[in-house]
């Protein structure tokens, strides 16, 4: 009889033990600002935290034993499906999906974490972050990186890798592209007579200009200095190339305002078309240079095209 107490006491002590576990663990998960559940095979909850209420208006309790369409339709589930059925697997994978809604509107990464008894997976552990402000962050970071402090627009970094991309393209697409390459016509006499502040009041407004006069479509870049450059992609022939030459000069005819003061600002244009899809960023930049250079020899304030053979 005294082993029997014995046991029964150290049942009890065992449950209590079990309980005072479950309960520690349930304040962690419902005070966590993490979405958090667990889903069988049979897509069912087995368990899901308070955060299931904030984000959706689901009581955790009401979740256990339905399935996730069952609580959240078809729509939901969709785009997660795939990435639950990799976790069955064995994979640990993850994603960022937008959840969007009357009263949220929030990026979220979700996590899918096998539970594994051996080699059997039994379900997801599930856990959902709202990541909002971090992929914001990020994104104005990769901004700043990727941009020209003075004009706002695509710095020399980033127009290697929007060229890159641009060949790419117009290697799968089989379309003519064009590189333009421009310099301020007499740049350091505009900085020695109107100081840096003025230089770069000039740079600013050439920009805006040079932005204006292309399509939406073109990216538009500044190098260094007073060195820009423009991809132009679908661009068929001499003949349109010669056409955005045009309007590149006649962008800047109309005197520049200057720190109250007109100054008349030209620019030097070369332009490289390459009609096939064999060119290299070096080579496209070799014949803007070379144009921009005829441009420059001819007497300044005119373009050049050249021809990539």
């Amino acid at each position: 009889m005294h082993g029997g107490r014995f046991d029964i006491s150290e049942r009890k002590a065992s449950e209590i033990r079990q309980r005072d576990s479950e309960e520690r663990l349930r304040t962690i998960t419902d005070n966590l600002p993490v979405l958090i559940s667990y889903i069988d095979r049979d897509t069912r909850f087995q368990f899901a935290n308070a955060m299931h209420k904030e984000w959706y208006g689901a009581c955790p309790a009401e979740l256990i034993g339905k399935t996730v369409e069952e609580v959240f339709g078809r729509e939901f589930c969709a785009p997660r499906e795939a990435y639950f059925y990799r976790c069955l697997e064995g994979e640990t994978v993850q994603l960022d999906i937008a959840i969007a809604n009357e009263t949220t509107n929030r990026l979220v990464n979700i996590l899918f974490i096998p539970h594994k008894r051996g080699d059997v997976v039994q379900g997801a552990y599930v856990l959902s972050t709202d990541v909002t402000a971090t992929r914001q962050q990020e994104h104005q970071l990769t901004e700043l990186a990727n941009t020209d402090a003075l004009t706002g627009l695509h710095n020399r970094r980033h127009y290697e890798a929007l060229l890159a991309a641009a060949i790419e393209r117009a290697g799968r697409s089989k379309r003519p592209m064009a590189l333009v390459y421009l310099d301020i016509d007499h740049f350091k006499t505009i900085n020695d007579t109107l100081g840096h502040g003025g230089g770069d009041e000039v740079l600013k407004e050439f920009s805006r200009r040079l932005t204006g006069a292309v399509r939406k479509t073109d990216t538009v870049c500044r190098l260094a200095g007073d060195e820009f450059t423009i991809i132009l992609e679908n661009v068929d022939s001499v003949a349109e190339c010669e056409t955005v030459g045009q309007k590149l000069v006649a962008a800047m005819a109309l005197a520049f305002d200057i720190l109250g003061h007109p100054w008349n600002v030209s620019a030097s244009i070369g332009i490289a078309w390459c009609p096939h899809q064999a060119a290299t960023a070096h080579v496209l930049a070799t014949h803007a240079d070379a144009a921009l250079y005829g441009a420059k020899h001819a007497g300044k304030n005119q373009y050049r095209v050249a021809g990539v053979p």
